[in-house]
């Protein structure tokens, strides 16, 4: 989009952010639907494992995040995405 200024003006909507997420989770979805006929017999304690540990890492990163959006609280201000305006 863009302003009268002919600048653009960032902008994403629920339906972004839903498009977008669901770009990010089909293909993890359709890996873990097909694991069982992709993986060896004995390779489920490895997949556990891994979902562990990949739970861990996000937690750890979205600690990062939040640690930071306290510290500078002016910069989570900045972040390019807005909401559309509700019609009333």
């Amino acid at each position: 989009m863009s302003d009268s200024n002919g600048e653009l003006k960032p902008t994403l909507g629920l339906v972004g952010i839903t498009i977008n997420a669901m770009a990010l989770i089909a293909p993890g979805a359709f890996l873990w639907t097909t694991y069982q006929l992709q993986a060896p017999p004995d390779s489920a304690k490895n997949m556990w494992a891994a979902i562990a540990l990949a739970t861990c890492i996000a937690l750890l990163t979205a600690s990062c995040y939040a640690t930071l959006s306290k510290a500078y609280p002016k910069l989570v201000r900045a972040v390019p995405i807005t909401m559309p305006k509700q019609q009333s």
